[in-house]
């Protein structure tokens, strides 16, 4: 699960990086292989920051329950539990909320720019009205999904550094609850970034619709047998 955390952070925030270049350096090409090999990095860069994990984690046993429940544990010394959670606050949190704050203000501002009236004169009629509100639409997209960032996995890791940095006492039966609570926090923000996208995006609300009738196309009876 924490590759999996891990990828869906790193994911968000090379969306931000790519969404950046495509603003403010409109010139530079996007392609295919790019994005495969942004994927790739992104899954790979998420195996190595995790991977110490395997060491601190330990498949333990749970007795005096109906089955006797096998659960993957966290059996280290406190000091190297402390300094796992405490790196990866910085490096899964901090440094993303900072990536995505500055790649979304400058974006922000220049789209915000685009649109006073002084800029409003090169766009003028139909088209120009057009472009202002696509960019007003972008500009709150990406302010949306830094705060949705913010809000959605701060509480995960101030569950952990709680437990962890609360004199080394790790209270299942008063913080599972709360983890779980975390936990859909996390997934729940990841889950908001496409509807916010459908919200303020007709592009994206087309390209999607277009993908979704074009599996569904695919997966009809005729198609597979004419395939």
């Amino acid at each position: 699960m924490s590759v999996s955390m891990s990828v869906s952070v790193l994911t968000i925030t090379a969306t931000g990086l790519d969404r950046y270049v495509a603003v403010m350096y409109p010139v530079h090409s996007r392609t295919t292989n790019k994005a495969v090999a942004v994927i790739i990095s992104t899954w790979v860069l998420s195996l190595l920051i995790m991977s110490p994990r395997i060491f601190i984690y330990q498949e333990t046993q749970i007795f005096h329950t109906v089955a006797n429940t096998r659960v993957c544990y966290r059996d280290h010394r406190l000091a190297m539990l402390q300094l796992d959670t405490a790196l990866n606050f910085v490096v899964m949190y901090l440094l993303p909320l900072l990536v995505l704050s500055f790649c979304h203000f400058r974006i922000g501002l220049k789209l915000w720019h685009s649109t006073r009236p002084g800029a409003r004169s090169l766009h003028t009629g139909q088209i120009g009205i057009l472009i202002i509100r696509d960019r007003r639409r972008i500009a709150k997209i990406v302010f949306a999904i830094t705060i949705v960032f913010a809000l959605g996995w701060l509480p995960i890791h101030v569950y952990h550094l709680a437990q962890d940095f609360n004199n080394g006492q790790v209270l299942f039966g008063q913080t599972v609850d709360r983890g779980t609570i975390a936990l859909f926090f996390s997934f729940g923000a990841n889950s908001l970034n496409p509807i916010l996208y459908c919200m303020f995006s007709s592009s994206f609300r087309k390209h999607f619709k277009k993908a979704f009738q074009s599996c569904a196309a695919k997966c009809t009876p005729s198609a597979r047998a004419s395939g």
